[in-house]
Protein backbone atom coordinates (compact mmCIF):
# COMPACT_ATOMS: atom_id res chain seq x y z
CA UNK A 1 0.00 0.00 0.00
CA UNK A 2 3.08 2.26 1.18
CA UNK A 3 4.51 1.56 -2.27
CA UNK A 4 1.16 2.73 -3.91
CA UNK A 5 1.68 5.62 -2.53
CA UNK A 6 5.14 6.64 -2.93
CA UNK A 7 4.28 6.02 -6.88
CA UNK A 8 1.22 8.15 -6.80
CA UNK A 9 3.31 10.95 -5.25
CA UNK A 10 5.95 10.16 -7.69
CA UNK A 11 3.37 10.59 -10.91
CA UNK A 12 1.83 13.65 -9.46
CA UNK A 13 5.26 15.37 -9.46
CA UNK A 14 6.11 14.20 -12.92
CA UNK A 15 2.97 15.61 -14.37
CA UNK A 16 3.58 19.24 -12.07
CA UNK A 17 6.88 19.33 -13.34
CA UNK A 18 5.68 18.43 -17.17
CA UNK A 19 3.17 21.49 -16.80
CA UNK A 20 5.79 23.85 -15.57
CA UNK A 21 8.52 23.14 -18.72
CA UNK A 22 5.26 23.67 -21.01
CA UNK A 23 4.40 27.02 -18.70
CA UNK A 24 8.04 28.12 -19.65
CA UNK A 25 7.83 27.04 -23.51
CA UNK A 26 4.80 28.85 -23.48
CA UNK A 27 5.01 32.00 -21.67
CA UNK A 28 8.62 32.70 -23.14
CA UNK A 29 6.59 33.65 -26.67
CA UNK A 30 7.04 30.16 -27.89
CA UNK A 31 10.68 30.05 -27.59
CA UNK A 32 12.58 26.50 -27.34
CA UNK A 33 14.55 25.82 -24.11
CA UNK A 34 17.36 24.24 -25.85
CA UNK A 35 19.52 24.20 -29.35
CA UNK A 36 18.36 20.66 -29.55
CA UNK A 37 14.18 21.49 -29.03
CA UNK A 38 14.60 24.37 -31.57
CA UNK A 39 16.34 21.61 -34.40
CA UNK A 40 13.87 18.73 -33.32
CA UNK A 41 10.63 21.92 -33.96
CA UNK A 42 12.49 22.73 -37.04
CA UNK A 43 12.65 19.65 -38.40
CA UNK A 44 8.79 18.90 -37.76
CA UNK A 45 8.34 22.07 -39.52
CA UNK A 46 9.96 20.98 -42.66
CA UNK A 47 8.82 17.61 -42.68
CA UNK A 48 12.01 15.91 -42.38
CA UNK A 49 14.15 13.81 -39.38
CA UNK A 50 14.00 12.74 -36.89
CA UNK A 51 17.52 12.58 -37.28
CA UNK A 52 20.29 11.03 -35.45
CA UNK A 53 22.52 13.80 -34.03
CA UNK A 54 26.24 13.14 -35.39
CA UNK A 55 27.79 15.54 -33.85
CA UNK A 56 27.67 19.33 -33.26
CA UNK A 57 30.45 21.89 -34.17
CA UNK A 58 31.71 25.31 -32.86
CA UNK A 59 31.69 26.93 -36.13
CA UNK A 60 31.52 30.52 -35.89
CA UNK A 61 30.65 32.19 -39.35
CA UNK A 62 29.59 35.63 -39.68
CA UNK A 63 25.62 35.02 -38.14
CA UNK A 64 26.21 31.84 -36.24
CA UNK A 65 28.14 30.34 -34.03
CA UNK A 66 27.49 26.36 -33.58
CA UNK A 67 26.31 23.72 -36.58
CA UNK A 68 24.88 20.56 -35.48
CA UNK A 69 25.40 17.76 -38.02
CA UNK A 70 22.22 15.52 -38.28
CA UNK A 71 22.00 11.84 -40.24
CA UNK A 72 18.98 9.80 -41.13
CA UNK A 73 17.78 7.22 -43.42
CA UNK A 74 17.60 9.04 -46.54
CA UNK A 75 19.72 12.75 -46.49
CA UNK A 76 21.83 14.67 -43.61
CA UNK A 77 20.21 17.20 -41.83
CA UNK A 78 22.53 20.68 -40.90
CA UNK A 79 21.32 23.41 -38.15
CA UNK A 80 23.13 26.67 -37.95
CA UNK A 81 22.57 29.15 -35.21
CA UNK A 82 23.54 31.42 -32.41
CA UNK A 83 24.21 31.18 -28.52
CA UNK A 84 21.49 34.46 -28.15
CA UNK A 85 18.43 32.73 -29.83
CA UNK A 86 18.63 28.95 -31.35
CA UNK A 87 14.89 29.44 -32.89
CA UNK A 88 16.27 32.25 -35.65
CA UNK A 89 18.77 29.54 -36.51
CA UNK A 90 18.61 27.96 -40.10
CA UNK A 91 17.93 24.28 -41.14
CA UNK A 92 18.72 22.98 -44.30
CA UNK A 93 18.35 19.32 -45.79
CA UNK A 94 20.70 17.43 -48.10
CA UNK A 95 19.22 14.39 -49.62
CA UNK A 96 22.07 11.42 -49.71
CA UNK A 97 23.38 10.81 -52.90
CA UNK A 98 24.54 7.35 -54.01
CA UNK A 99 28.17 6.51 -52.83
CA UNK A 100 28.84 9.90 -51.39
CA UNK A 101 27.13 13.23 -50.68
CA UNK A 102 28.62 16.66 -50.53
CA UNK A 103 27.65 19.36 -48.17
CA UNK A 104 28.66 23.65 -48.12
CA UNK A 105 26.77 25.32 -45.95
CA UNK A 106 24.30 28.24 -47.68
CA UNK A 107 24.47 30.82 -44.73
CA UNK A 108 28.23 31.56 -45.40
CA UNK A 109 27.73 35.48 -46.70
CA UNK A 110 31.35 36.81 -45.49
CA UNK A 111 33.19 34.50 -48.33
CA UNK A 112 33.10 36.78 -51.04
CA UNK A 113 34.94 39.45 -48.59
CA UNK A 114 37.73 37.27 -47.06
CA UNK A 115 36.37 38.01 -43.61
CA UNK A 116 36.46 34.35 -42.96
CA UNK A 117 39.58 32.00 -42.77
CA UNK A 118 38.13 29.24 -44.41
CA UNK A 119 35.19 27.69 -45.69
CA UNK A 120 33.90 23.84 -44.99
CA UNK A 121 33.06 21.74 -47.35
CA UNK A 122 31.89 18.22 -45.84
CA UNK A 123 31.59 14.64 -47.36
CA UNK A 124 29.79 11.29 -46.08
CA UNK A 125 30.67 8.42 -47.87
CA UNK A 126 28.61 5.07 -47.61
CA UNK A 127 31.80 2.44 -47.40
CA UNK A 128 34.11 3.00 -44.73
CA UNK A 129 37.10 5.36 -45.52
CA UNK A 130 40.31 6.50 -43.44
CA UNK A 131 41.37 9.71 -45.03
CA UNK A 132 39.90 11.65 -48.44
CA UNK A 133 41.02 13.86 -50.98
CA UNK A 134 39.06 16.50 -53.33
CA UNK A 135 39.70 18.14 -56.04
CA UNK A 136 37.83 20.99 -56.98
CA UNK A 137 37.69 22.49 -60.58
CA UNK A 138 36.21 25.82 -61.55
CA UNK A 139 36.03 27.41 -64.99
CA UNK A 140 35.40 31.01 -66.05
CA UNK A 141 35.98 32.73 -69.44
CA UNK A 142 38.21 29.30 -70.52
CA UNK A 143 39.98 29.55 -67.50
CA UNK A 144 40.38 26.53 -65.36
CA UNK A 145 41.77 26.54 -62.13
CA UNK A 146 42.05 23.43 -59.37
CA UNK A 147 41.75 23.22 -55.83
CA UNK A 148 42.90 20.19 -53.97
CA UNK A 149 41.61 19.43 -50.28
CA UNK A 150 42.41 16.50 -48.08
CA UNK A 151 40.92 15.11 -45.20
CA UNK A 152 41.07 12.51 -42.45
CA UNK A 153 38.01 10.96 -41.35
CA UNK A 154 36.23 11.80 -38.21
CA UNK A 155 35.22 10.14 -35.31
CA UNK A 156 31.92 10.64 -36.23
CA UNK A 157 32.49 9.44 -39.55
CA UNK A 158 32.63 12.58 -42.09
CA UNK A 159 35.04 13.96 -43.39
CA UNK A 160 35.31 17.96 -43.10
CA UNK A 161 37.40 19.84 -45.70
CA UNK A 162 38.82 23.25 -45.49
CA UNK A 163 39.07 25.69 -48.19
CA UNK A 164 41.15 28.73 -47.29
CA UNK A 165 39.49 31.53 -48.51
CA UNK A 166 42.96 33.40 -48.70
CA UNK A 167 44.12 31.37 -51.63
CA UNK A 168 41.06 32.34 -53.92
CA UNK A 169 42.21 33.86 -56.86
CA UNK A 170 38.56 34.73 -57.71
CA UNK A 171 35.65 35.17 -55.35
CA UNK A 172 33.28 33.85 -57.91
CA UNK A 173 35.43 30.52 -57.51
CA UNK A 174 33.58 29.69 -54.01
CA UNK A 175 30.24 30.95 -55.65
CA UNK A 176 30.54 28.08 -58.26
CA UNK A 177 31.38 25.37 -56.11
CA UNK A 178 29.04 26.22 -53.18
CA UNK A 179 26.13 26.08 -55.82
CA UNK A 180 27.48 22.60 -57.91
CA UNK A 181 27.23 21.14 -54.14
CA UNK A 182 24.09 22.73 -52.99
CA UNK A 183 22.24 22.64 -56.39
CA UNK A 184 21.14 26.33 -56.11
CA UNK A 185 22.09 28.34 -59.28
CA UNK A 186 22.21 32.02 -59.00
CA UNK A 187 22.21 34.68 -61.98
CA UNK A 188 25.13 36.25 -60.24
CA UNK A 189 27.31 33.08 -61.52
CA UNK A 190 27.23 33.29 -65.22
CA UNK A 191 29.63 30.24 -65.48
CA UNK A 192 28.60 27.27 -63.87
CA UNK A 193 31.21 24.44 -65.15
CA UNK A 194 32.63 23.64 -61.97
CA UNK A 195 33.07 20.09 -61.07
CA UNK A 196 34.24 17.96 -57.74
CA UNK A 197 36.01 14.60 -57.28
CA UNK A 198 35.98 12.57 -54.34
CA UNK A 199 38.83 10.19 -53.89
CA UNK A 200 38.67 7.97 -50.96
CA UNK A 201 41.83 6.24 -49.47
CA UNK A 202 41.64 3.09 -46.99
CA UNK A 203 43.93 2.85 -43.99
CA UNK A 204 47.22 1.88 -46.29
CA UNK A 205 46.30 5.19 -48.27
CA UNK A 206 45.01 3.14 -51.61
CA UNK A 207 42.64 4.61 -53.54
CA UNK A 208 39.11 2.34 -53.14
CA UNK A 209 36.13 4.63 -54.23
CA UNK A 210 35.62 7.67 -56.55
CA UNK A 211 33.17 9.89 -57.42
CA UNK A 212 32.29 12.47 -59.45
CA UNK A 213 30.17 15.40 -58.97
CA UNK A 214 28.84 17.58 -61.94
CA UNK A 215 26.00 20.17 -62.79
Amino acid sequence: MANRKRLGKILIYLLILSLCVVGLYWFGNGKSLTAKMAFRRLEKLNMVGPAEIMEILDFEEDRYDHLLIGRSQYGYTFFEWNDQNPDDGVLTYQPKAEGATLYCTKNTYSAMDYDQSWLPIFAFCDQYAASAKLTLTTNMDGEAIQYVLEAQRSEAGYFLFRWETGELPRGADFWQVQQLITGQYSSYVFDHNATATLELFDTNGQLTETHHFTK
